[in-house]
């Protein structure tokens, strides 16, 4: 008996960009045709979910040359240290909540950053591979 696969293709949508040159380190412009796929009455807020699971709330703006992730936004590329190059899919999950994947520009998938911990008197301090302060 002949074994079968089954082919299981995720239907989310998605888009790509290049984070290169300063208009994409200021804001995002989401792709025109990718519009479809976003709610009529756009809420002003946007959750992107970077590989490490951190979330990160970006503004939404609309004006007549396209709609744009905005506030929140430098913050997103600053906590991934992102800066040139790199490579990232933005994959819909619906009601405004988006699965960031970023690739170095090697074009190798990058892995969620380890993270170390140390336990302070007023609380926790977490500390990202490059010693960020994150919390």
């Amino acid at each position: 008996m002949e074994k079968q696969r089954l082919k299981i293709e995720d239907a989310r949508p998605l888009f790509f960009k290049i984070i290169y040159g300063e208009d994409v380190k200021q804001h995002l412009q989401i792709p025109g045709d990718f519009m479809k796929h976003l709610p009529q009455e756009m809420p002003n807020i946007a959750t992107l979910t970077s590989p490490s699971g951190t979330h990160w709330r970006v503004s939404v703006k609309k004006d007549a040359n396209g709609t744009y992730l905005q506030k929140g936004w430098k913050e997103l590329l600053k906590g991934n240290n992102l800066g040139g190059y790199e490579f990232l899919t933005f994959r819909y999950d619906g009601k405004m909540l988006f699965s960031v994947q970023i690739f170095n520009p090697s074009a190798v998938k990058r892995e969620a950053p380890l993270f170390l911990v140390t336990v302070l008197e007023n609380g926790v301090k977490v500390d990202r591979g490059k010693g960020q302060l994150v919390h």
